[in-house]
């Protein structure tokens, strides 16, 4: 299971190719203005999605299989703090100690959650988000009513986009994600030497 997790070694690169893809997407040019729209909101979503994507395969990359990152982040999850066993099980559960952490970075954290993750980014892996992440907020916001209200507000108005908005989120999350991903390379090279190759 964690090898399979750990495949996606490529996430920065896979991240900039669906930001590139959204914004080609966002210059076709199409005639009806509802099918336009349906299109605008689907690559807005799409943007946080690749964001929320790369969060997660960098964190889950970086952290699994190495054993200092593996010990701070059960030290500093409460999840994994409320978790309860007997010393007996002890040894079983050192045995599925990998499985556990994996089915915790993939099921239980929703990386949309920008405040938790900052957190988990800080505290594991000692990076800081930018402090101002009011545009980033504001899209997953944006996001969550495209998806789970099918692209209406909730007094029930209908948010449309243009292509000024499309190029907006991407360049906010482009940002965002350059940042971390600067200072991900930097502690991968420098505090964690035998994590460089994973």
């Amino acid at each position: 299971l964690i090898d399979s997790v750990k495949a996606n070694t490529e996430f920065y690169k896979n991240f900039l190719i669906g930001i590139q893809n959204v914004n080609k997407l966002s210059e076709v040019e199409l005639e009806d203005n509802d099918i336009e729209q349906t299109l605008f909101r689907l690559l807005y979503a799409h943007t946080i999605t690749l964001m929320e994507t790369y969060l997660s395969d960098a964190f889950t990359n970086t952290v699994l299989g190495t054993p200092e990152l593996v010990r701070k982040l059960l030290e500093t999850s409460y999840y994994f703090e409320q978790q309860k066993f007997k010393v007996s099980n002890l040894f079983e559960w050192m045995d599925k100690l990998d499985r556990e952490v994996t089915k915790y970075l993939q099921d239980e954290i929703s990386y949309h959650n920008i405040w938790k993750v900052r957190n988990m980014y800080e505290s594991v892996l000692g990076l800081e988000f930018p402090e101002d992440l009011s545009s980033v907020q504001k899209a997953i916001m944006a996001r969550h009513d495209i998806v789970h209200r099918n692209g209406k507000n909730k007094d029930g108005s209908l948010i449309c986009l243009s292509k000024v908005d499309i190029n907006k989120v991407t360049f906010d999350i482009m940002k965002f994600i350059l940042s971390v991903e600067k200072q991900l390379q930097g502690f991968l090279t420098t505090s964690q030497p035998d994590v460089k190759n994973l």
